[in-house]
Formats: C-alpha cells, sequence, structure tokens
C-alpha cells in the first residue's frame, strides 16, 4: 500500500543550493518532523511537520520551475511530474507500473 513517500515530488539536492551533487531530496519521519535529505550526500535540506508532508508541501525555494502532467491512458490517473516540460513515459502512482504516453498535458 502507498504511503505519503510515494507522492513526494522528487525533488533534486541542486534545488536546495547544492550545485555540486547530483543526489535528490528524500523525507525522513522521525515523529511529527520530516527531514528532507539528500540520497548521495547525506545533508538535510530542509525540515517540514508531518502534516505539511502529508499535504504535498514543498517550500518555493525547492519548487520547479517547470512542472508538466501527464493521463494514464488506462486508469486516467493524472501524473505530475515537477521538473518536466515534457515527458515520454512514467511510473503509474496509482498501480506502480510503468506507462509509455504519446504526449503529456500542462
Amino acid at each position: 500500500m502507498p504511503d505519503a513517500s510515494d507522492n513526494y515530488p522528487i525533488i533534486p539536492h541542486e534545488n536546495a543550493g547544492a550545485e555540486d551533487c547530483w543526489g535528490c531530496l528524500v523525507p525522513k519521519i522521525d515523529g511529527e518532523q520530516v527531514r528532507l535529505v539528500c540520497n548521495e550526500c547525506g545533508a538535510v535540506a530542509a525540515m517540514i511537520t508531518r502534516e505539511q508532508f502529508e499535504g504535498g508541501f514543498c517550500s518555493r525555494g525547492l519548487r520547479f520551475a517547470e512542472v508538466t502532467t501527464a493521463w494514464h491512458p488506462h486508469c486516467g490517473a493524472v501524473q505530475t511530474c515537477p521538473g518536466f516540460s515534457s515527458v515520454d513515459a512514467f511510473i503509474c502512482s496509482e498501480r506502480g507500473r510503468g506507462v509509455s504516453i504519446e504526449r503529456s498535458i500542462q
């Protein structure tokens, strides 16, 4: 069963100012606090409350300028892809399977 971590956006560490790190920020839940930790270098880039995390909050400084969305051609779920202007494939957040698509929507 998916948890809130499965729907949290993938955030490159460089969005938090780490120009020389190729890692991504992943949520680490510790009680009522959530640390956004780089999976490459281990740096803590931000801390948010568990309530913010479960609501999908992402601080303005970590957000992407570009975001695209794509429809799953079979189940109709909409997939949000921050940091991309278009996508050709994605992993369905509802079914957890790879999907190839003809075009993305905005």
